[in-house]
């Protein structure tokens, strides 16, 4: 700790025959810096340890940012509680964007928290669904750090491993990605494809002009 540097000297000649230190003096140093970095950590402890969060009751209009732009929401809020989070996503894309209006939401009522992983490829309007419930939370005049402190919901914690028999593994469910597994089903292979993005179809998904994979048939 600052202000409590020690260095020792002729360090063969500070110990006795059975490890122990022969000064006094260095013995009640360092006791006492063994007593400060005990206190200092006793204190900096209690900045983890959740936080009471009192909320004013009320349904909350804010805006946040989406992917195609601002995204108004509504989070209703009773003194103890984040009772409901309704999100106009009108101005983002459909199928792209669906399961953060949906998982993002369910998980922070679920766990009262903010500690809520963002979506694969869908982490700007995750993360601004996130800032908009904190903003409400702030307007309410809680502190939405503490809930980011909390634990994650139950149900984001479900992590079941299993077992898949396959030919293939496609990583990509894009243009190219589905064209290999059609042709591989086609020819009487098992397949799986592996896709991070909530929809499967990649760049092609998003083409708003030029076909990205024609049928070349």
């Amino acid at each position: 700790m600052p202000g409590n540097e020690f260095l020792l000297g002729r360090a063969h000649q500070a110990f006795d025959e059975e490890g122990n230190l022969i000064s006094q003096g260095t013995i009640d140093f360092l006791e006492s810096c063994f007593y400060k970095f005990v206190r200092f950590a006793t204190i900096t402890n209690q900045l983890n340890e959740p936080e009471e969060v009192i909320f004013e009751p009320g349904t909350y209009s804010v805006t946040t940012v989406g992917h195609n732009g601002n995204l108004p929401m509504q989070v209703t809020l009773s003194e103890e509680r984040i009772e409901k989070i309704d999100i106009d996503s009108s101005g983002e894309s459909a199928g792209i964007a669906d399961i953060v209006f949906s998982r993002i939401p369910a998980e922070i009522i679920e766990g009262q928290t903010l500690n809520v992983d963002a979506v694969s490829g869908a982490s700007v309007t995750s993360n601004g669904v996130l800032d908009g419930v904190a903003r409400a939370i702030r307007l309410a005049g809680g502190n939405p750090d503490s809930l980011r402190k909390r634990p994650k919901a139950p149900s984001a914690l479900d992590k079941e491993y299993k077992t898949y028999e396959t030919d293939l593994v496609i990583v990509g469910g894009g243009g190219a990605g589905l064209a290999a597994a059609a042709r591989a089903l086609q020819s009487g292979k098992r397949v799986i494809v592996v896709e991070k993005f909530p929809s499967v179809g990649g760049n092609t998904v998003r083409a708003g002009g030029p076909m990205n994979a024609p049928d070349l048939a």
